[in-house]
């Protein structure tokens, strides 16, 4: 059976794609839970035509997406923590995530925690580049860079 995916099913393809499938599984799954449609003349004209309004709305989001990125490479995030006596460059605590996550609220970027993407916080001082994930795969990159805070602050 020769079906449109109306939405993306995990092993099988994206929305848009005409995938051949099982009889029973086309009938007893996709169709009646709306995720596909049958690939007929009519049907296949009408995705084509979807797909490419939202292949041209992808783009613009991409676009902007990349725009956002190279607003971020100029960004250098500035952080002032404790070091641990006898030892220059150990944090006592750490920048993590949301430290990263509201320091660029503060200056107007609207990321989601969730793709800023720090393996481990950072307990060092010094500079770091931190990547963070936008929309289509566009990856930004922040400098974050952490100083030791000034004694009696």
């Amino acid at each position: 059976m020769k079906l449109i995916l109306k939405q993306a099913v995990t092993h099988l393809g994206q929305p848009g794609d005409l995938v051949e499938v099982a009889n029973g599984y086309g009938r007893n799954y996709l169709l009646p839970k709306n995720l596909a449609v049958p690939a007929t003349k009519a049907n296949i004209a009408t995705v084509e035509q979807q797909m490419g309004k939202l292949r041209a709305a992808a783009a613009e989001q991409r676009a902007a997406a990349e725009a956002v990125a190279e607003r971020l490479s100029v960004v250098v995030l500035t952080m002032s923590r404790k070091v641990i006596e006898g030892e220059e460059s150990s944090l006592y605590g750490s920048v993590s995530v949301v430290d990263i996550g509201d320091a660029l609220d503060e200056r107007g970027f609207d990321v989601d925690r969730g793709h800023i993407h720090l393996e481990q916080p950072i307990k060092e001082v010094g500079e770091h580049t931190v990547p963070i994930a936008l929309s289509h795969g566009v990856i930004g990159t922040v400098k974050v860079n952490v100083v030791a805070e000034e004694e009696g602050s």
